[in-house]
């Protein structure tokens, strides 16, 4: 089929972490995303939650704000690669789900609370300020990959 959806490059992967308590903040980076898709945001997004009444509640709303099904990820799915990994918490991260998310992530964006003195250096690791979710949100949209030259407008590797 030439024209229509079949020409239109695939919109990158982000995978979103809803935990919230135990030091992880998904109710800032729903905030956040709401900021991204009040400006049009077009990434394809997905969901790492704890399965509680507050996290389904919280994807409904962001569902229907960003008019897509944000599928849930877990460790278990090894295959599904994803363009940003987005994560707001106290302190950084120690989880397996969270070393599990960011091997299957080209990128992963941090916004901490309270951002350790010196945060881990990695390549393929933002670290930010989590407080202002505005700030967050915009250097997400600055993180989010642009499609490379191509047919298809592939956005992993």
């Amino acid at each position: 089929m030439i024209g229509g959806n079949a020409m239109r490059a695939p919109r990158p992967k982000v995978l979103c972490d809803f935990r919230e308590g135990g030091g992880m903040r998904g109710f800032h980076l729903s905030a956040s995303l709401s900021h991204l898709v009040a400006a049009g945001l077009s990434a394809e997004l997905w969901a790492v939650h704890s399965g509680t009444d507050d996290a389904f509640m919280e994807l409904q709303l962001l569902r229907q704000d960003a008019g897509q099904d944000i599928p849930r990820w877990n460790p278990a799915i090894k295959h599904v690669r994803f363009a940003l990994y987005a994560v707001m918490a106290d302190v950084m991260p120690m989880s397996a789900t969270f070393e599990a998310a960011r091997s299957c992530a080209r990128r992963t964006l941090v916004g901490l609370m309270f951002p350790e003195r010196e945060p881990p250096h990695a390549r393929d690791l933002t670290v930010t300020d989590g407080h202002d979710t505005r700030a967050f949100a915009l250097q997400l949209a600055a993180l989010q990959p642009r499609p490379r030259p191509g047919l298809l407008g592939r956005f992993w590797p």
